[in-house]
């Protein structure tokens, strides 16, 4: 059971948290999701977007010591938004970083980890991370948290049904705890980065 120490907190800077907005914007453009419903996503598409920009940006840096990773996999996906990133986030491995922005004044234990259908492949391992912001303020804020909780194999998740639609999902409870990229499996991870670095780890 994953414990409150092994959570990792992470700081995306001014200059990343700028990045993360610009990213947002770009993908955007035409967005849609598999977690809200088609009103809701009208509403929070740039929320879920940002979210899932600075959990992405900030398991980079935890796992590789950069964002070097997360510029890499954005500039493929600009190149071509319509096309499928094969529902991996850093070139060559077989994750896939799931992160929401905390709405809930409740322990980030307490969350789920939740893979969207379509979005579960059986090869692959997820990260569950989590941020927490307001629209209203990030403009202009000069930093933000990230906090990178832990991973989890796919045959880990529970198929349940989630606001109607068919999920997988696990409690962060269950986790495993993700101190540094050597604590994934080497069967998800990109066998050509040697020199893989865990900031503080």
């Amino acid at each position: 059971m994953l414990l409150k120490d092994d959570i990792v907190p992470i700081t995306l800077d001014s200059a990343e948290l700028k990045e993360v907005l610009k990213q947002s914007k770009l993908s955007s453009i035409g967005g849609r999701s598999n977690a809200r419903s088609k009103e809701d996503r009208a509403v929070t598409l740039i929320e879920d977007q940002i979210s899932g920009h600075a959990c992405h940006m900030a398991a980079s840096k935890h796992l590789y010591g950069s964002i070097k990773n997360y510029l890499e996999h954005r500039d493929v996906a600009n190149a071509s938004p319509y096309a499928s990133d094969g529902h991996v986030d850093f070139a060559g491995t077989k994750i896939d970083v799931k992160g929401g922005n905390k709405r809930k004044d409740k322990s980030i234990l307490d969350y789920n980890l939740i893979v969207p259908a379509n979005e579960y492949f059986d090869d692959l391992c997820y990260i569950s991370a989590l941020t927490k912001f307001s629209l209203s303020e990030i403009e202009n804020k000069d930093s933000l948290k990230v906090v990178i909780i832990g991973w989890a194999s796919a045959d880990m998740l529970e198929e349940k049904i989630f606001f109607g639609k068919k999920k997988y999902m696990l409690k962060n409870y269950f986790l495993h705890p993700l101190p540094s990229y050597s604590s994934i499996p080497s069967v998800y991870r990109d066998h050509r980065i040697s020199n893989a670095v865990c900031l503080g780890g």
